[in-house]
Formats: structure tokens, C-alpha cells, sequence
């Protein structure tokens, strides 16, 4: 976990630079803004990911009765 939070920081770091050093290049806002989103998101749902199972079952028993 730890090493995939210190390459999480180092690919953020590296967005941010690609973004101030392209400041008149507006898509690279639109590209980097939620590459880091989606990095930061893939990292959260760790941790709530058993919550994410528990909705699964109620949802699998709604559809399928023997669940």
C-alpha cells in the first residue's frame, strides 16, 4: 500500500509539472485534471471496498431470491 501511495504522489507530481510547464496548452487541464481524479479515486475504493460488497449482496438478493 505504501509503495503504491509513493508512486500515486510521484505521478501527481508529474502531472502538475506537465501542467505549469504547458500552462497555454488548455487540453492538458482537461488530460491530467482526471488522470489524477481516477488515481486518487482507484486508491479510495480500497478502502470502502467491502463496503461495495456488502451493497452487492442486498443488491444480488433483490434480483435472485436463493442468494
Amino acid at each position: 500500500m505504501r509503495q503504491n501511495h509513493l508512486f500515486f504522489l510521484f505521478m501527481q507530481n508529474f502531472y502538475l509539472q506537465m501542467i505549469f510547464s504547458a500552462t497555454k496548452q488548455r487540453e492538458i487541464f482537461f488530460l491530467a485534471g482526471p488522470m489524477i481524479v481516477v488515481g486518487q479515486d482507484f486508491f479510495y475504493r480500497r478502502m470502502t471496498a467491502s463496503s461495495l460488497q456488502e451493497i452487492h449482496k442486498i443488491e444480488r438478493r433483490s434480483h435472485d431470491p436463493s442468494v
